[in-house]
């Protein structure tokens, strides 16, 4: 059956709960490669919120320079390590949400599956593997293939258009966690479903109207939000 309709998933917050120890381990290599003294950041400081954005706005700031790319692959490489010991010696901090492993399985046959993420291709696997996640043939696009967040994201459509020989989708929704991935949508005028895993009530969040899911356990209920998905506004 021919695809008409596409889901892309980001991955920390969307698919697994590793936000935080993702935030962890980037500042401890923050610390140990740029500058000792961060402790923390914050999205809406940089102006692209992906690994691979991130780590150029922080040379600049502390060191007023871009990285090399010796420099960019030493960074990657220990941040990596940093994450695999992670998830060795405590993979609590890596579970899948609920329903997360179902539900990329569960789509009908009119349904394609991608996945879009701002962290590095390498991260993103181990974050998958550690919550138990497989992603099966889907595409994956991260910030190993694009700098921007919405470039990320065509970057996943366009190889969902090319697994699935087709021309265009006439659907396409973009499920994420955070303010950058609504406004993201909102840049490429795409529906988007917001999800917090923490917040099981659904108050009105961050993420305000679009804040609709907690879980994917209710997959009817999953999917009525992804076909009634709109696009924000800017």
């Amino acid at each position: 059956m021919i695809k008409t309709k596409l889901a892309i998933f980001d991955i920390d917050g969307t698919l697994t709960k590793t936000n935080k120890i993702d935030h962890v381990c980037y500042i401890n290599t923050v610390q140990k490669f740029i500058d000792k003294s961060l402790t923390t950041f914050e999205a809406e400081t940089f102006t692209h919120f992906t690994d691979s954005s991130i780590i150029i706005e922080l040379y600049e700031r502390f060191l007023d320079r871009k990285p090399t790319l010796a420099e960019e692959n030493a960074f990657k490489s220990y941040y990596f390590q940093t994450l695999e010991a992670s998830l060795e010696n405590s993979p609590h901090y890596f579970q899948a949400i609920e329903g997360a492993r179902e539900i990329l399985h569960s789509f009908s046959d009119e349904w394609a599956v991608a996945l879009a993420t701002g962290c590095w291709r390498e991260s993103a696997r181990i974050k998958l593997k550690g919550g138990g996640v497989d992603i099966g043939n889907h595409p994956l696009a991260t910030a190993s293939d694009a700098i921007t967040r919405q470039d990320v994201m065509r970057t996943a459509v366009e190889r969902a258009k090319n697994l699935h020989g087709v021309e265009d989708f006439e659907h396409i929704v973009y499920i994420g966690d955070g303010m950058w991935d609504k406004h993201s949508c909102a840049d490429l005028k795409m529906p988007f479903v917001g999800i917090d895993s923490e917040n099981h009530a659904l108050q009105t969040g961050a993420l305000g109207a679009f804040h609709l899911l907690a879980n994917y356990t209710d997959v009817k209920g999953v999917f009525e939000l992804l076909e009634q998905a709109t696009a924000p506004s800017l």
